[in-house]
C-alpha cells in the first residue's frame, strides 16, 4: 500500500507538469532531477530540500519554483507555498493554473479575500476553470451565501461531471438548505460519474445512516474502504453497523 501511495504522489506532481506542457527534464541542475526522484517515491521532505537548492542554483526556473510550491502544499505547509507560487507568477504571470493553486493555498490558511481575488483572476482568463469555480463556491458557502455557492458548484459539475470536485460541496449546500434528499442524490451522482473518491462514498453513507437507511449506508461505507483501505472513520462505521447486525 505504501508503494502504491508513493507512486500516486509521484504521478500527481509529474502529471501536473505534463498536462501543463512543462518539460520537467529541461531543468539543468542535478538538484531538480533528484527532487523528482524523491517526490515520485513519496519522499516529499527530501524533494523539498533539493528543490530549495535548485531554485538557488537556477533562479527564475519556473519548473523548480512551481514544484517547490506544490511540495510545500502537499506537506500542508501552505504558508511556505504561497511565496513560492508568487515567485513563479513573477516569471509566468499569465498562467491561470498558478493563480488557481495560489487561490487554493490562501483558502487553506483562511484568507478568503485574497483567495477570491486569485480565483476571479483565473475566471477572467479561463471562465471554465473548475478549480476556480469550486474555490469561489467554498468562499460563498463560508460567507453564508448558499445560493451563490450552489450556482458555482453546479456549474463546476456541469463543466466536468467526471471530476469529483464539486459533488461533496454541492451536497453540503443542500444539507444547509435542509434538502437532505437532494444531497443524497448529488453524492450518488458523484459516485456514478466520478467514481473513486472515498470521501463521496463515506459522506453518502453518513447521510443514509442519519436517514435511518442503515443497510444502504453500510454499502457505501464499505465502498469508501474499497477505494481507501486506510479510511479509519469508514472502518469505524462498518464495524459499528456490522455490530448492529446490518448486512450489505
Amino acid at each position: 500500500m505504501a508503494t502504491i501511495r508513493r507512486y500516486r504522489v509521484g504521478l500527481l506532481f509529474l502529471g501536473v507538469f505534463i498536462i501543463l506542457g512543462i518539460h520537467v527534464l529541461a531543468a539543468p541542475d542535478q538538484y531538480f532531477e533528484w527532487s523528482l526522484i524523491y517526490i515520485s517515491n513519496g519522499m516529499i521532505s527530501r524533494g523539498v530540500d533539493n528543490l530549495k537548492k535548485s531554485v538557488v542554483v537556477s533562479p527564475g526556473d519556473l519548473e523548480a519554483q512551481v514544484l517547490l510550491a506544490m511540495a510545500y502544499s502537499a506537506q500542508g505547509n501552505h504558508a511556505k507555498a504561497i511565496p513560492e507560487y508568487r515567485r513563479a507568477l513573477q516569471t509566468a504571470p499569465h498562467e491561470s493554473f498558478l493563480w488557481a493553486l495560489l487561490g487554493n493555498a490562501y483558502l487553506e490558511i483562511g484568507d478568503s479575500g485574497t483567495a477570491k481575488t486569485a480565483f476571479e483572476t483565473v475566471l477572467r482568463r479561463d471562465p471554465q476553470s473548475v478549480t476556480a469555480l469550486v474555490g469561489l463556491g467554498k468562499i460563498a458557502l463560508s460567507a453564508g451565501q448558499p445560493a451563490q455557492a450552489e450556482d458555482h458548484f453546479k456549474k463546476a459539475i456541469q463543466l466536468s461531471p467526471g471530476r469529483s470536485s464539486g459533488y461533496l460541496e454541492l451536497a453540503e449546500v443542500c444539507q444547509q438548505m435542509g434538502k437532505n434528499k437532494d444531497a443524497i442524490a448529488v453524492l450518488k451522482e458523484g459516485i456514478e460519474k466520478a467514481p473513486g473518491n472515498p470521501e463521496i462514498a463515506y459522506h453518502l453513507g453518513v447521510l443514509l445512516e442519519k436517514s435511518g437507511r442503515h443497510s444502504e449506508a453500510l454499502i457505501y461505507y464499505k465502498l469508501a474502504l474499497q477505494w481507501d483501505p486506510s479510511h479509519f472513520t469508514a472502518q469505524e462505521a462498518v464495524d459499528r453497523l456490522s455490530g448492529l447486525g446490518m448486512a450489505a
